[in-house]
């Protein structure tokens, strides 16, 4: 699996991000966007974003 965070702030990407214009960001990975595939993930990450594989402990 993989998430998006903002390389900035370090935070998430947070699941609703597209509900939750104001609030994009998370330090809750719970609450962080999820995909399968590196790609997918890479699909809509922005400048200030980057794909990081999510730890599965």
């Amino acid at each position: 699996m993989f998430t998006v965070i903002n390389t900035e702030t370090k935070k998430y990407l947070r699941a609703d991000w597209e509900e939750q214009r104001g609030q994009l960001y998370t330090h809750d990975v719970d609450l962080a966007v999820k995909f399968e595939s590196w790609h997918d993930a890479e699909d809509i990450t922005e400048a200030t974003e980057q794909v990081v594989p999510l730890s599965n402990d």
